[in-house]
Formats: C-alpha cells, sequence, structure tokens
C-alpha cells in the first residue's frame, strides 16, 4: 500500500526504486541500509556516475524521510509499514517545549562529553567554578567565567562576526559547533519519541503497537548514545575563541583535552591579579603564619608585598566607611574577579596583615 501511494504522489523515480528495495529487504537484517550500501545495491549499469548516483540516492533517502516512508536510525535507514507510518507521522507531530531541547543538549555537552564541573588551573592547582551556557542561555548557576556554546540552532549561527564581537572583553570562553543541523533534529525527534512513547504506553494497547513502541524506544535509547558521540565529535574540532581571539594553540583533539587546555587561557585572562601570588599557599601556610613564635617579620622587608596591600586598602576602605568587615567577606571578595585567589592564599594574606 505505501508502495503504491508514493507511486501515485511522488514525482521522483529514484526515491521510488529506494522504498521498494527498503520494503523488500525489511525484514532482511543481514543487510545494513546505509547510504551508500543502498545506493550500490541499485546501481543497475556499469557506466554510472557514482558520485551522481550516490547523491541522488541521499537525497531520495532524506526525502522519504521527511515523507515518513522511511525512519532513519543514525546511518541505517528502514522501510515503514502502515502503522509504523502513522506511529511515526504522530511522533512527528508531537510538541515539545524548546526548553526541553536546550537541557537534552546541555546535559549531553556539559554532563556526557565534558563532565568536569570546575576548572582545575594548573598555575595554582585549584579548581574554579565556571557557568554553563548554551546558545548564550545559562544552564544551572552563574560565576564568574563562563563556557558558552552555540549550537546550529543559535539566530546567529552563522554570522561569525557577531558572535566573535559580543564576546568582546568577557570572561567566556566561546565554542561554535560546526553546522551540523542533523543534531538539532535528531535531539528533537529523541525528544518527541520519549514523549510519544510515555503517553501511548498502557493496558489498553493491541501487542502489534506494543511491540512497535517497544522497539522504538530501543532505538531512541541508541539515538541519546549517537547524541553524545555526535556531540563529542563536534566539539573535537569546534573553534574557540576568548575576548574575539581564537585559540590556535588548543588545535583539534579530545574534547574534554580541547577544554582543559582552553580553560586555563580563560582562568588566566578572567582573573589578571592571579600573577600576585608568588607561591602557593595552604594550611601549613597559613597555620606557621598564624602560630609560628618566632618574629615572622625578623630580618626580611617591611614592605607590604602587592596582595596584602590589595587586602589592606579593601579593609581600610570599608572601615573608612564605617562599615564591619569579617574574614568570610574579604574571602568571597577577593575570590571573584580580578583577583581569583583561593581561601588559604586570603586568608595567610590576613594572617601576615595581624601578624604584622
Amino acid at each position: 500500500t505505501s508502495v503504491r501511494q508514493a507511486e501515485r504522489q511522488l514525482d521522483n523515480p529514484i526515491a521510488i526504486r529506494v522504498l521498494k528495495a527498503l520494503f523488500l529487504l525489511k525484514w532482511v537484517r543481514e543487510f545494513k541500509a546505509t547510504p551508500r550500501n543502498i545506493a550500490i545495491l541499485l546501481i543497475d549499469k556499469p557506466d554510472v556516475d557514482i558520485a551522481a548516483h550516490e547523491k541522488a540516492v541521499r537525497e531520495a533517502l532524506n526525502y522519504l524521510e521527511a515523507q515518513s516512508y522511511l525512519q532513519r536510525n543514525g546511518e541505517f535507514y528502514e522501510f515503514l509499514t502502515d502503522l509504523e507510518k502513522d506511529i511515526e507521522v504522530e511522533i512527528k507531530n508531537m510538541e515539545i517545549e524548546e526548553s526541553q531541547l536546550t537541557k537534552l543538549l546541555a546535559d549531553v555537552i556539559f554532563s556526557d562529553v565534558l563532565r568536569d564541573a570546575k576548572i582545575r588551573y594548573e598555575g595554582n592547582l585549584q579548581d574554579y567554578t565556571y557557568a554553563r551556557r548554551l546558545d548564550d542561555q545559562l544552564v544551572g548557576k552563574d560565576a564568574d567565567v563562563s563556557l558558552n556554546v552555540i549550537t546550529p540552532d543559535h539566530p546567529n549561527h552563522d554570522n561569525l562576526n557577531a558572535l566573535i564581537a559580543q564576546n568582546t572583553g568577557k570572561a567566556e570562553l566561546l565554542c561554535v559547533l560546526p553546522d551540523d543541523q542533523r543534531l538539532i533534529d535528531e535531539a528533537r525527534l529523541f525528544l518527541k519519541t520519549r514523549k510519544y512513547i510515555e503517553q501511548n504506553t498502557g493496558a489498553g494497547i493491541d501487542e502489534t503497537r506494543r511491540a512497535i513502541l517497544s522497539e522504538r524506544g530501543q532505538q531512541n535509547s541508541k539515538r541519546r548514545t549517537d547524541l553524545q558521540i555526535r556531540c563529542g565529535e563536534l566539539l573535537s574540532k569546534a573553534p574557540l575563541y576568548l575576548n574575539a581571539s581564537r585559540l590556535e594553540s588548543v588545535g583539534e583533539g579530545d574534547a574534554r583535552n580541547r577544554f582543559a587546555k582552553a580553560a586555563q587561557e580563560l582562568i588566566r585572562f578572567s582573573y589578571p591579579s592571579l600573577k600576585m601570588l608568588k607561591k602557593t599557599f595552604d594550611e601549613t601556610t597559613l597555620s606557621k603564619t598564624l602560630l609560628d613564635p618566632s618574629d615572622l617579620l625578623e630580618g626580611i622587608d617591611n614592605t607590604l608585598s602587592e596582595a596584602e596591600q590589595e587586602i589592606l586598602t579593601y579593609v581600610s576602605r570599608n572601615q573608612n566607611n564605617g562599615e564591619r568587615v569579617s574574614v568570610e567577606e574579604i574571602v568571597r571578595q577577593f575570590g571573584k574577579r580580578p583577583y581569583g585567589w583561593y581561601s588559604m592564599a586570603v586568608l595567610t594574606f590576613v594572617g601576615l596583615l595581624f601578624r604584622r
């Protein structure tokens, strides 16, 4: 019925041939119905232009999928029976919120692929929290520094100059994913399929429909895995920008390693006052500063360090304004931009000022 309907409605001879071939091969599991395999199967003369033929087959497959004659699972295509076609049309007609799409892609990119919730800065081996943004939208909690991933769904994705201009001066690492609309389409289809299965699985459905929905559920699980793989591939080669300049030194490669490397530049740019910390500080340093019975200042230059002077100025300014300053407030103030000082460093400087 589907083939006859297609013959009446579609003015595309190669699409009809593709549809008939996939109908015949629907239950032949040994045949992997990739675009290339289908194209090879349909070669009917020795002098065919292979490149043009493969292109025509791919276009026919995309057309048949859009018309719900076929279903695509990753790189494989499958003929749809009448009931499967009805279900496929119903799935595509499901409505989802854009916020669901944002959350899904954010989960895949930040949680599944990048995974690191904080940036480990190699200069002081401290962890820095970063904000996650997808297409300029904040996902989760805000922070001084951020990673902004631009997907093909962003209205300015094709206007790189506009994106770079907006990045100027920001403590933000900008990542522009390559143009891959299939990623967005597959993400939407995953959400629509999941919603459809949730709404149509119950005691009242017949066994045939139940079997189809079960198969769709298994295919959707694989689609979720494929989304993670695809995002990893895109992130491995997406250009990265900081303060409107492309980070050429990062190169291409594993997504997590690229981000970790680029994040070093992000921390250095965002916290320029980090260079005031001339050494590392820990519990031992703090304890010695506060509890060492000897005179810490004996035999040394009595001039305040640049970092000590910054803290003293902050406390003095607040005191002159009639405000009392707690240690907690000092730690919080100097943990922010442009300082980025970790708590042990700030506490040690406060201890040194106290001893002086």
